[in-house]
Parts: structure tokens; sequence; C-alpha cells
């Protein structure tokens, strides 16, 4: 079996390890790795390395664009129709060339994002490089890095299609420290969703396991346990909070940055074009993070107010960029919503708190989303379970907050064509044609109260049971999905255990 990696400065070592736990079971095995280049991701430890034999291959984003030349649609229209994907899609996913597309974020695009031209030379160029690697080592299943967001993810899928290779990524399960392989970019997992499926339409009875996970999650729902739910919480305001926040980020770090590009100025020329960007980047988060920690952002809501909650999601992101699909502009679906509830009902929206230390909005977001006469921001600082469970109902475009209220019997509408892993639960509903999303949140109230708490407990006890018989458990998942950096034991483990998910995915 040839088998194509695709490496980032974060998952060399696991795929690495990965690689050498499949050759130690397959020893006919053959391994190609992208990602290194000549000063690239892990290039000196894949070198010095004796375990495994790779062949190596130096396609990256950073290549200049000959956007000069005249653009060869007949590339690109091969691989548009050979692939089944278009394009102009692609590109929408791309935080730097596809910046035309992005919204509500600071600090993303490009000087070409505009230009068509740069646009499709750069696809063209990307099509060629990425098809070369897979004409070469016709690879039998390519694995690619983690969370990545530019036009290589959708070619790199159109390639496996062309080329008859088998997608596989690693992502959660949404469970604990579950995660599973999915075969597209999307990250559906349709192995648990064809399963869920069909044990609930032969009404079988949900495993040990499934019982007992269901009883931990239920006995955490006020504070779950999940490997990616200790997000930093953003607390309201003290003055030295605010102090701290102005030094560091509106003095401090604007005055670091300008001395550091003069002195860049001094010693390499040309080399300090960045230090606009990095100061007003600076300068915004400070006076964003200032703004958003005040005690007088957002607005608690009386006790008995109905309200529709939205937990805004970060972007640009994986989340919303790839799998997000056509819809990405948040304020757009915060409007739609507005538009469908019932009169009592308010849009109750919350940032997200990662957002604030590693995103910026525009100065002008947070005004456009109170500018809609029946919508309300929460105070960051409150608590997001807690905000949940009062819901009537939720609405995202994917993540682990659909699940949670799902756990606690709130009834979810999704906004995205990808999978969540509690669609087949009868629980939620996609929004597929936004003119009747009026109708679709009322039916799906209805529908949700009509289903008892105990056939509503056996569902999620049934999509537990095909999550653990199609899923693995990872000791390491921070280090896994890049949460935190780890050491070479973290990493080691962590490869193993992909590896044999991986053999367990294939069935090999």
């Amino acid at each position: 079996m040839k088998i194509l990696l695709q490496v980032s400065s974060l998952s060399y070592k696991t795929y690495h390890y990965l690689a050498k736990r499949f050759k130690e079971r397959y020893p006919d095995s053959e391994f190609a790795i992208i990602g290194t280049g000549s000063e690239g991701h892990g290039r000196d430890f894949f070198l010095k390395q004796t375990d495994v034999q790779y062949v190596f291959f130096d396609e990256t984003s950073d290549v200049e664009v000959k956007f000069k030349d005249d653009i060869n649609f007949q590339i690109i229209e091969n691989f548009e129709r050979q692939s089944g994907l278009f394009v102009w899609k692609i590109v929408s996913s791309d935080r730097k060339i596809g910046g035309a597309f992005l919204h509500n974020s600071l600090g993303y695009g490009s000087k070409h994002q505009n230009n068509r031209k740069y646009i499709l030379k750069a696809v063209e160029q990307r099509i060629i490089s990425i098809g070369s690697i897979f004409e070469k080592f016709k690879p039998d299943v390519f694995i690619p890095a983690m969370a990545m967001a530019d036009i290589g993810v959708g070619i790199y899928e159109g390639m496996c299609n062309i080329h008859n290779t088998k997608y596989a990524v690693v992502t959660v399960s949404r469970v604990k420290n579950y995660c599973a392989f999915s075969t597209n970019t999307m990250l559906n997992l349709d192995k648990i969703d064809l399963e869920t499926r069909d044990l609930i339409s032969r009404k079988s009875a949900p495993s040990q396991s499934a019982e007992e996970l269901y009883n931990d999650l239920i006995g955490e729902i006020k504070k779950p346990d999940y490997f990616d739910s200790d997000i930093e919480k953003i607390e309201s305001e003290t003055l030295s909070k605010r102090i701290n926040i102005f030094a560091t980020y509106v003095l401090f770090k604007p005055v670091y940055l300008y001395i550091l590009a003069c002195f860049n100025m001094l010693l390499f020329r040309g080399k300090c074009c960045n230090f606009k960007n990095d100061f007003v980047k600076w300068f915004v988060q400070g006076l964003q993070l200032i703004k958003v920690s005040s005690s007088n952002f957002g607005k608690k809501l009386k006790i008995n107010q109905k309200y529709l909650y939205y937990p805004l999601h970060i972007t640009p992101e994986y989340s919303t960029l790839v799998q997000g699909g056509m819809i990405q502009d948040q304020i757009s679906i915060i409007e739609f919503l507005a538009k469908s509830v019932p009169a009592d009902w308010v849009i109750y929206v919350k940032e997200h708190p990662a957002t604030l230390k590693n995103r910026i909005r525009p100065l002008d977001f947070y005004h456009k989303i109170k500018s809609i006469p029946n919508v309300e921001i929460a105070p960051t600082y409150l608590d997001m379970h807690e905000l949940i469970s009062n819901a009537e109902m939720v609405a995202v475009i994917t993540g682990t907050s659909g699940f949670e209220a799902v756990l606690r019997g709130v009834p979810v509408i999704g906004f995205s064509d990808y999978i969540n892993i509690y669609d087949p639960l009868g629980l939620s509903e996609k929004c597929t044609d936004l003119n009747k999303l009026p109708d679709l949140i009322l039916d799906t109230l209805l529908n949700v109260k009509r289903v008892a708490c105990k056939e509503k407990a056996f569902r999620i006890k049934i999509l537990l049971t095909a999550i653990l018989n199609n899923s693995f458990a990872v000791t390491f998942p921070k280090q896994l999905f890049y949460d935190e950096v780890g050491t070479d034991y973290e990493y080691s483990v962590c490869g193993k255990e992909l590896a044999d998910g991986l053999i367990k995915h294939l069935n090999v």
C-alpha cells in the first residue's frame, strides 16, 4: 500500500510515528511526504531517522504565481470535470487569495484577492503541482495535514477523486476524546451516520459501553469534560485588567513593533513591510478586548425571555471556510434567523472566547448585530452551557454547541451541508431553503417536543454505540489537534493510535 502524507509544522512527528507503526504491521507499505520542502517542516528530522524510507515532494503554497502568463483554462476545466469540484468554491475557502469571500474578520486576505487572473493562475499552478505528485507516486491513501485553509485543501481532495485515492483525515467524534477518519474535506463521519440510522430503524439495544458513556455525559452536562472544552473564559471587566489590556495591546506592543520595524529597515532594507499591518492588528485587538470584556458589553436577558441561541463561530477557520459551505457570513445568518423566529423570541448571540485571543472582528461588527431590532448580544462572561440549557432552540453552522443542545433536549437548526454527528437522531434539522426557515423553526420545535425524554435518551445512546464502534480513543488529543506542543513520547503515542485507527478505517 502506498500512503501519501501531507505534514505541517505541528504534525510531522505524529505522522512519522503513524508511518512507522503502519510499516511494522505492513512491511511492504511505501510512504511519501509533502510539506517538508528544502527547509520545510521536520526536514532534518525525516532525514536523520532510519525507521521509514520516504519519498519527498516539495509542493508548497508559497511558490511564486506567474500570473502574467495566460490562463490555461483547459487544465482548470479538466480538473473541475474529472473531480466534480468547482474552483471558485475552493478559492472561497482560502484565507489569502480567497479574501474577497471572507466576512467579519480582519488580518487576512491578500493584495491579489480581487485579481481574477492571479487567482486562476494560482489555482492552475497548484493543480499542475499537486497533480504531478499523484501521477508520480500513485498513492492508494492520502492523509492531509489537519486544519489547513488554502486552495490546496480542495485540490488535494479533487486529485483523490481523479486518481481513485482514498482520502483519510482524522477528526473528532464530538464525544470525549474519541476520533475517527473521514473520507472528505467536510469531515463527515459517514460510517457513524449510517450505523446510527440502521440501529435506530431496527430498534437495536445500545451497548453497555454506550450506556455508561451516556451516564457520564449527562452527569457532567454543566461542565463537559472534553479536551477542547477548557477555552479560557472571558471574565467581566476589572480596572486592573483593562489597564493591562490597554498597556499590552494599545501601547507597548505597537511601540515594540515600531522599534523592530526601524531596526529591520536599517539592517534589511524593505523587510519591514508588515509593520503597518501588525501595528493595526495589535491595536485593534486591544480595543476589541477592552470592549468585549466590559461589563457594559452585551445584555443579560430577563429570566422569562424566550430566545434562540446562536454562538458565533471563529472565522476564518476550517469549520466556517470549508465545512460552512456556501454560507460563511454570520451576520447574514443572524439576519435570516431574526426574520424567522416568533414575535416573542429574540436571537441571543454570544462571542466565541477563542476569537478574542486569536482573531479580530471589524470595529463595526457588533454594531451591525445590535442594529437588528430582535437581536441581543450576550455578555461574553456568561456560561455557554447555561445559555444552551435555557434556550428554546440553538442554531449553528457546525460545532460542539449543537451536540450539547441535543444532549439537553434542545432543538437544533444547522446551516451547513456538513453531516453533524447528531443528524440521524431526528432532534435537529438542516436549513436547505432560506425562504422556508420560519416554518422549519416552528416545525422543528414542535417535532422535537413531541419526542419523549426516554426516546431521546434511547436515540442518543444508539448514537454513542455507533461512535464507539467506529472510533478510537486518543490519549493526547491536545497534541494531536495542535492545541498544545507535545513531547516526542506524546507524538509517538498519537502516531501509533492514528495508525491503528487508520487500519481499522481502511479495513486492511
